[in-house]
């Protein structure tokens, strides 16, 4: 596979992960075809960017108690 520059890799090999950890049985024997792309893209919307939300959350909440541990 060719890559430009401008593309984003990074960013593509991490949906193509999280779309295989949503594909599992369960998952596609309990929805219909649209129903299960329907809700692959809300998952994969709340992996990116609710995680990373909770992930700054979790970082400040550190940094607060690394700095009263500090002081």
């Amino acid at each position: 596979m060719k890559y430009s520059k401008s593309r984003n890799v990074g960013m593509e090999l991490l949906i193509q992960e999280y779309k295989k950890r949503f594909e599992t049985d369960e998952n596609v024997n309990y929805y219909a075809y649209k129903d299960f792309l329907q809700a692959e893209r809300k998952y994969l919307k709340y992996m990116l960017e609710g995680s990373a939300n909770e992930h700054a959350q979790y970082s400040a909440e550190e940094h607060v108690s690394a700095r009263h541990a500090l002081g």
